[in-house]
């Protein structure tokens, strides 16, 4: 899990990329009424911006991702994994108590299973 900057529904493209630039993340949390998990990712940047989007006059809200599911802490890499082949999606927020206290990249997913298979003894 990593964490991920958390922008506003009614920020510009412009400041969601700057936000995620500054963070080095490949996503961004939208926070707000009823949309804390919704998603802006860089895909979604990019297609916004090829389909011609103003990044000035765009919000976070216009392009985020919706409807996504989401995971706990405590899920297992395999249900993680699993929920985001399901969405098509690189990307799943991880919730406690109803507040996204972070994010799961499919790099995370990778990096774990790729540690996991370097520890396995040879035969």
């Amino acid at each position: 899990m990593r964490g991920a900057p958390a922008v506003d529904p009614e920020d510009s493209l412009r400041r969601t990329a700057h936000a995620m630039t500054v963070d080095k993340a490949a996503a961004a949390i939208v926070r707000g009424p009823e949309t804390s998990t919704n998603i802006v990712t860089e895909r979604d940047v990019v297609r916004a911006l090829s389909d011609g989007a103003d990044p000035d006059t765009i919000w976070a809200s216009d392009v985020a991702s919706t409807h996504l599911s989401s995971v706990v802490p405590t899920t297992t890499i395999s249900d993680a994994l699993r929920h985001m082949a399901e969405e098509g999606t690189r990307h799943i927020p991880v919730t406690e108590g109803g507040d996204v206290v972070g994010l799961i990249a499919v790099e995370d997913l990778v990096e774990v299973l790729h540690r996991r298979l370097l520890a396995v003894p040879k035969s």
